[in-house]
């Protein structure tokens, strides 16, 4: 090997080492800062969590009793900063309603909070334009709802949909036609959103929401959706509008005033329901169902039932037979006969609900004598044994 090859062997291995040190310092020195500013954030959060408990205690007796407010708010500024207070009052504003949210908002503004807020509402960045205009919609007032309404035309869909919950938040008149407006403009995609703008609207202003129904402002999914928050918010004053969608065309919206009826027992959507038990979607059959389940069912409703034990969806089969279920004898008589079949599929949705019903004399002594007449049926032998475990237990 050449000399001069073995003396310059040295130089590349010295350079791979001086690397490997250099970037292990550096790794070092990366850690030790993100552990430092790791220390330093969670010293601070906790120090800021005691200054809002302890602002908490000095203000919440002033909030209730509403006397001495001004007064022990100055002193809590004073003490514990003007953050800590903030943070406080924002909180009592999200529990409390009426005359004194006003002035809650009130003194928000006289600390500069919503100034604060609305400067950080102008960031170039999108997160922190989020984060201002969430914290801002829990401050209240005239210039809260002006620049909320602003941010509603953000060129950022996170921004608009923040902005939009403040406004809901607020529940005024003037605030719930622009997060309306907004919101039906917003071509915006996805589904989880749109589901939590018409919960919380339900949930505030219900007539807000039946009106854009009246109006048929809204499409056929969107109709669906209005419905699904109003079942879940129970608004019985939306039932006329519910059982109207009985007649869709849509499917899913019929699917969706079925779940309506069944969410608020509405016994006088009975005749409908059982006519949708034969609709050609399943998923309207399966609601219908469902629904059907929660209400008292007549001798036709029954039958209708007891005729999806055969339907082709196993999931149309097994909602039926849990209908069924819920009808007491009469529908537990139903069952046996589906189980008396030769139709595996039925006898199999059939017994399971029976094996979670309370033992009925006429269903016990029916059962017993099938198991007689098929002595070799494992499923009904197991049923036969659950009835008679839980009559010996009684």
């Amino acid at each position: 090997m050449s000399p001069f090859l073995d003396a310059a062997a040295p130089g590349p291995l010295l350079a791979v080492a001086l690397a490997v040190v250099g970037l292990a310092l550096f790794v070092g020195l990366f850690c030790a800062a993100l552990l430092a500013h790791h220390v330093l954030s969670e010293r601070h959060r906790r120090r800021h969590e005691q200054r809002v408990a302890a602002a908490s205690l000095l203000l919440a007796p002033r909030i209730i009793d509403q006397q001495g407010l001004p007064e022990a708010w100055r002193e809590a500024r004073r003490r514990f900063g003007d953050r800590a207070v903030a943070e406080v009052l924002r909180r009592a504003r999200r529990e409390l309603r009426g005359r004194l949210t006003i002035e809650l908002a009130e003194l928000l503004e006289g600390m500069g909070e919503v100034d604060r807020l609305i400067r950080a509402a102008r960031s170039r960045r999108t997160w922190r334009r989020v984060a201002a205009i969430r914290t801002l919609g829990e401050c209240g007032g005239e210039r809260v709802r002006a620049r909320l309404a602003e941010a509603c035309g953000d060129r950022e869909p996170e921004v608009r949909r923040a902005a939009r919950d403040g406004l809901l938040a607020d529940a005024g008149p003037e605030a719930l036609a622009v997060a309306i407006a907004s919101y039906l403009a917003d071509q915006a995609r996805g589904s989880g959103w749109k589901d939590t703008f018409y919960g919380q609207l339900a949930w505030i202003a219900p007539q807000a929401l039946r009106q854009l129904l009246v109006d048929r402002a809204l499409e056929a999914t969107e109709e669906k959706r209005a419905l699904e928050a109003l079942a879940d918010a129970g608004d019985v004053a939306s039932l006329p509008l519910a059982r109207s969608r009985l007649w869709s065309i849509d499917p899913e919206l019929r699917a969706s005033a079925a779940r309506f009826a069944g969410k608020l027992c509405d016994q006088e959507s009975i005749g409908r329901l059982t006519d949708l038990l034969a609709d050609p979607s399943w998923s309207v059959r399966v609601c219908a169902a469902g629904a059907v389940g929660r209400l008292r069912a007549d001798g036709r409703t029954r039958q209708a039932l007891a005729r999806l034990l055969i339907d082709p969806v196993w999931w149309v089969r097994a909602t039926a037979a849990r209908a069924l279920g819920g009808q007491g004898e009469a529908g537990a008589q139903l069952l046996l006969d589906v189980v008396a079949g030769e139709d595996r599929f039925a006898r199999d949705a059939a017994l399971v609900v029976l094996s979670t019903l309370a033992p009925m004399e006429s269903v016990l002594r029916r059962s017993r004598g099938m198991l007689q007449r098929r002595p070799d049926d494992r499923l009904l032998a197991n049923l036969v044994a659950r009835f008679d475990a839980v009559e010996a237990r009684a």
